[in-house]
This record gives C-alpha cells, structure tokens and sequence, in this order.
C-alpha cells in the first residue's frame, strides 16, 4: 500500500505496509488475591477474554509484540498506528487530517478482528494455588506505518462502513535548530513577498506616468529618469535577496531530506 500525504516543503511521507500481528504471546504470570481471581474469573465465564478495541500511534521498533502508546514524535522517526480489536470488520478507512484539512483517506483490509490464536494453559490467571482451565485469546492487531511524517500536530480518524469508530491523536516536533530557521524563514519570506507587491505597484505608476509624460519637459523627463533608476536599483536588491533566501530554503530542505523526508526546492515568491 501506499499513502502520500502532502505538507508544506512538499514532503510525501508513504505508507510502509501493514504487518499482521495475530501472533500468540505468551501470558505473564501474576499473583493475584482471591477476590481479584474471583473477580477475573467471573469476567472469563461470562464473557471470555475478548481483545479490547484500541486504536492508537506508538514509535515501532519490530521487535516488540505489543507497543506503548506514543503521541509526540521527532522528526524523523516513523509513526506507526495500531489497530486492535474491532470484532467483524473486515475493512476500515484511515483518514489523515491537519489544522482541519483532510491530507489523506485510506482503506485497507482488517485482520486485527478476524484472526484469532488461542492458547490453553492450566494456569491461565494466577501462578498461586488456583489453578483455573481456561482459554486467552491474543490479537495484538494490525499496524500501518506511516513512515516519517513533517512537523506538525495530526488527527486520525478510524472508519468502518463511513462511520466514525475513533479517533487519535500525534504531534511531530522538531529539532530546535530546525525550528527556529522554519520560523526565522518565514518572516523573511514575507518581508520579500511584501517588497515584490511594492515593487509591482511602483511599476505600475511608472508606467501609467510613462504614458502622460511630457517629454518635451526636460526636467519631467529628468525626474521620470531618476525614478526608473531608483525602480531598477530596488529590483536588483529584491532579486539578490530573493536568491539569498531560496539558498536557505535549498538548504533547509537538505537538512529535512536527511531526516528521511523528500522535499523539493521551491520559489521564495514569485520571480520579479
């Protein structure tokens, strides 16, 4: 599978696949009093070990069966996104949204409530002195990676049949280095983009003045002259500083692409 979710910078994170975690596992024995057994042993009797239904991020390194719950990620780590439980569906729709806007709407087929491993054991709820036959049922779900995500603050939501099932929640942060040049560029791009829109105003009473000029005054002409002079010296600095800053922005994407994000040069403002 593969999901593209575009941010600023032009960044594409993908999909990564889903690895299918209805694994058994091993149970980890705890002592328990009686009245906590009685309790659990009630619960299994009536209504079994059904796996909860859980929908959440976690930082995945392969090798752990059941990860913890993570909502704030570094730039450049991969965001993964459990699903566990949600018995009978056999497909669900990940939607992928920032600030209120939609970035991504994917479907893609659910095992997490469809296959599962028993495991019997004689001791299933207590190493004390009850022991209790019985059957623990494991799903540890599905997982999707979503690869490395940009910096921002993100929603999930979890979909079966159009119909909202949950909702999480994760935040991508980062380095402060990195964050202060993002914040210190954009107030530099729109301190140029404020000086093309005065420079393309200036032009255009330039040209309206070039229009009604009387060029048999020599001093009109002469002051018309100094302003196109001035109009051009303006344009000269704007270019210069528009180029300094797209080198910062080249380089800033560099810096991002080595946190594994794929980036493109863009355009600070429009060309003068």
């Amino acid at each position: 599978m593969s999901l593209k979710i575009h941010f600023p910078l032009h960044a594409e994170p993908g999909w990564k696949g889903r690895v299918n975690l209805s694994n058994s596992t091993q149970l980890q024995q705890r002592a328990l009093r009686p009245a906590g057994l009685a309790l659990l042993l009630t619960a299994l009797l009536l209504v079994g070990c059904a796996t909860p239904s859980r929908f959440y991020t976690t930082r995945y390194s392969g090798n752990d069966p059941d990860p913890l719950l993570c909502d704030t990620f570094r730039l450049g780590q991969d965001t993964w996104v459990v699903v566990q439980g949600f018995e009978g569906i056999k497909e669900v729709i990940l939607e992928v949204s920032s600030d209120g806007k939609l970035l991504s709407r994917k479907s893609f087929p659910l095992t997490s409530g469809q296959a599962r491993e028993t495991l019997e054991t004689p001791t299933a709820v207590s190493s004390g002195p009850w022991g209790i036959q019985g059957q623990m049922h494991y799903n540890l779900g599905d997982k999707i990676n979503l690869g490395v995500v940009p910096a921002g603050v993100y929603d999930l939501a979890l979909k079966t049949n159009n119909v909202l099932a949950a909702l999480a929640h994760f935040k991508v942060v980062m380095p402060a280095r990195l964050e202060n040049e993002h914040q210190a560029m954009e107030v530099d791009r729109k301190k140029l983009q404020e000086a093309a829109d005065s420079l393309k105003q200036l032009k255009a009473e330039l040209d309206h003045e070039a229009s009604v000029l009387d060029r048999s005054n020599a001093a009109l002409v002469s002051d018309f002259n100094n302003k196109v002079q001035h109009y051009n010296e303006m344009v000269a600095k704007a270019k210069a500083d528009q180029q300094q800053f797209n080198a910062r922005v080249r380089a800033y994407n560099t810096e991002l692409s080595r946190y594994g994000l794929k980036t493109q040069n863009t355009e600070a403002v429009p060309k003068l």
